[in-house]
């Protein structure tokens, strides 16, 4: 019996000692691993403890005795059991999941912008992702505001009004949906299009943003509705809140491989056209002028280390799991690539339905100055956005076309 308590102590002493090393070896270069160095401390303190607590239980029952340690143990016990169903029960009666039922992330209602009557101004209407809603930026610095500004300063007799429909998450395909069920209501001027990134990573099925396979249809992406999808069990909430941003520092050169997909693994860009055409359809039915973007980014084939310290798209919403052990996820080079593929399909797709077509992706330089991450704009970037589509505004005359007709 001594001896098969020596192997169990010995087993135990390997596997936590493994876990610790795999903590405390710094062997991954992505930065998301890294970002939380305070928790990482205290990982490193727990697992140190955790690692001698068998042989500390020892000494502490051949110091009291076995009957004194087993009247302490089993209160101890109840009570950590009593305590974490409490708070089980308490998050299953509190926790809530909410989603906009038809387009996962609720869009932006109109109404709180106090527009004038239709005739009364030249209406723009800027659809898009997070790179057109730009919530990460004070209002004053989003592109569709400054845009406006631009405008009304060059045209000081016209009523300019930019509405704001980009939302976080949001794909051709939501925007498309938007459009016809509430954006055309409030009878814009010109559309201004940008998307691609969202698109692009609608390719994957990342477990924590998805369920299942890729589907055609783009309905195995949840994104930010995952959760009504597939609502976690408060095990699960202790585990995605406190340990998932460690757990990706176990080993993680070995568990996250970063790969070189070539641009046919983004299967996602022939919905991707399709959808931009029907918006460009249903736009145009409406009798309104329409402008495509494309989408710049940061991404490219040489990155310094600064540089890839601010990704975070393709290890966030790309990432695959190959086994239990092992996931994947595309390099800079790949997403680069892939992206210059969708801004093909768009200029493309302008060509054919000759739709005026802003390079942006050429125009935007590909700097920290001008980006805080893959695809989102610093204030100087979202200015030379705003610059760039005004004069593409500017060159299409509708705006005056407008002035001239009041």
């Amino acid at each position: 019996m001594r001896w098969l308590k020596r192997i169990a102590l010995a087993g135990y002493g390997l596997l936590a000692l493994a876990v610790y090393i795999g903590f405390l070896v710094r062997e991954s270069e992505h930065p998301l691993i890294f970002r939380y160095s305070g928790a990482y401390l205290v990982i490193l303190a727990l697992l140190l403890l955790l690692l001698g607590l068998p042989f500390i239980l020892l000494l502490v029952r051949r110091r009291i005795g076995p009957k004194v340690f087993l009247y302490v143990s089993i209160p101890t016990l109840v009570f950590i059991v009593l305590v974490y169903f409490g708070f089980a029960a308490y998050y299953y009666q509190t926790q809530r999941h909410p989603f906009d039922p038809f387009l996962q992330a609720p869009p932006q209602r109109f109404e709180e912008e106090n527009p004038s009557p239709p005739g009364d101004s030249y209406r723009i209407l800027a659809i898009g992702g997070s790179t057109t809603a730009n919530f990460h930026l004070p209002r004053e610095e989003r592109y569709p505001t400054l845009l406006g500004e631009i405008l009304q300063e060059r045209h000081p007799e016209s009523g300019i009004q930019v509405f704001n429909a980009g939302q976080d998450w949001w794909t051709t395909k939501h925007s498309l949906i938007n459009y016809v069920t509430y954006a055309r209501d409030w009878e814009p001027d010109l559309v201004v299009i940008m998307h691609a990134i969202n698109d692009l990573y609608r390719s994957f099925s990342p477990r924590f943003y998805a369920v299942g396979e890729y589907d055609p249809l783009w309905s195995h992406f949840y994104g930010p509705s995952v959760f009504g999808a597939n609502p976690p069990s408060y095990l699960g909430h202790l585990r995605n809140r406190y340990l998932r941003p460690l757990l990706w520092r176990w080993y993680p050169k070995q568990r996250y491989i970063e790969m070189d997909y070539p641009v046919d693994r983004y299967v996602s860009i022939e919905p991707f056209e399709e959808n931009l055409r029907k918006l460009i359809h249903f736009i145009r039915s409406d009798g309104v002028d329409v402008i495509l973007l494309t989408e710049p980014s940061i991404l490219k084939d040489e990155m310094t280390r600064e540089e890839r310290n601010i990704l975070k798209f393709g290890f966030s919403f790309c990432i695959t799991s190959v086994n239990w052990w092992k996931s994947e996820y595309p390099s800079p080079r790949s997403l680069g690539e892939a992206m210059d593929a969708f801004n093909d399909v768009i200029r493309r797709v302008g060509r054919e339905e000759n739709v005026p077509v802003v390079e942006l992706a050429q125009a935007i330089p590909k700097t920290l100055d001008h980006f805080t991450d893959d695809v989102h704009y610093t204030p100087k970037g979202s200015r030379l956005v705003a610059g760039l589509i005004a004069d593409a505004i500017d060159g299409l005359g509708s705006l005056s076309r407008s002035e001239a007709g009041d």
